[in-house]
């Protein structure tokens, strides 16, 4: 099982999706005439740290600080098996395959996990990093769905576990400088997935229903002696002191004068043991040394189908995700 190659992509489209959440956000400035401006945020994929560090040790001989903020940064930290989504290991999920229609990828059920992502707003006034996380959080219940082209499209919820700020100063008294980092916990509940095996599309369906007439049989062998007559296929055995009060019955299925032994099938009751058994048309009457039941074959008690269904697609090359009727055709047999 292990070293089998194979890549979902998986955990990328994930991160991907995070990012995409933040890289629109803008803010407006409106300076000392009045005039308003609109900054749009960089984001960036980085850990939090040394993000912070390499604001801190950027040349600022030309460039100061206050042109480089706010910005925004994200970072994956941990991944953890989720028990308590786990769902049966034996189910199967399948997708149509690259190898066109007609195919289906199909692999054993998916495997849950949690990603945590930090994700870090990087500002130099309150006013900034406000105006950042109120375009956040109120989307946030604590989670957001985000809907991931997997190998099955998923909505992955994205849940705000916290979010906590961290005011810094940098400097002397003259030449301070401030960074306020806001930090933004995130666990994103996605899933994923084993090697695939390429199946065909199933196309028809048949069920077939048969009579279960046959199911139970049974053999009666006899004791000669004190006996007459030969049984009849077809005809209704039975016990008692005659047809009307009898205790027990069965139809004949075969009949063997040379061994004693009778097999009948539609049986009810229950044959009692040195009583006779009677032939309802024929009249014959034997003495019951042996009674066996027979375990048959499903298959082969059923014998013949007396109604088959057929199910199909329509149309017939519909794939998995097209959009079709379907078509059922019932066939009765005498």
């Amino acid at each position: 099982m292990l070293g089998t190659t194979f890549y979902n992509q998986s955990i990328r489209k994930v991160l991907v999706a995070f990012g995409t959440l933040f890289n629109n956000i803008s803010i407006d400035r409106v300076d000392s005439n009045g005039v308003s401006t609109r900054v749009k945020i960089p984001l960036s994929y980085a850990p939090r740290a040394r993000f912070v560090q390499r604001l801190n040790q950027e040349d600022r001989s030309d460039t100061e600080v206050e042109t480089m903020l706010p910005r925004m940064a994200f970072e994956w930290t941990e991944i953890s098996f989720d028990s308590t989504r786990k769902l049966n290991t034996m189910q199967k999920t399948a997708s149509i395959s690259s190898s066109g229609s007609g195919y289906v990828d199909y692999r054993w059920q998916r495997v849950p996990y949690d990603l945590t992502i930090g994700l870090a707003v990087v500002a130099r006034t309150t006013e900034d990093g406000l105006k950042i996380i109120e375009q956040i959080l109120p989307y946030f219940t604590p989670e957001f769905n985000v809907t991931i082209n997997d190998v099955v499209k998923t909505d992955v919820p994205a849940v705000l576990t916290s979010v906590t700020q961290d005011d810094t100063w940098e400097g002397g008294f003259v030449e301070e400088r401030r960074l306020i980092t806001w930090t933004l916990d995130f666990s994103l509940k996605t899933y994923l997935y084993g090697p695939s095996t390429e199946s065909k599309v199933i196309t028809e369906a048949i069920t077939q229903l048969y009579s279960n007439q046959d199911m139970e049989t049974a053999d009666l062998i006899f004791n000669v002696a004190s006996s007459s007559g030969n049984f009849r296929v077809d005809e209704i055995v039975y016990q008692g002191n005659n047809y009307d009060s009898r205790t027990c019955s069965g139809r004949v299925l075969s009949w063997n004068s040379d061994t004693y032994s009778l097999r009948i099938v539609d049986i009810e009751g229950v044959f009692e043991i040195n009583e006779r058994v009677y032939g309802s048309s024929t009249m014959a009457n034997w003495v019951l040394n042996n009674y066996s039941s027979i375990h048959q074959d499903v298959q082969s008690a059923l014998g013949t189908a007396s109604v088959r269904m057929t199910t199909t697609p329509d149309p017939v090359g519909a794939d998995a995700d097209d959009a079709y009727i379907p078509t059922t055709t019932i066939d009765e047999f005498p």
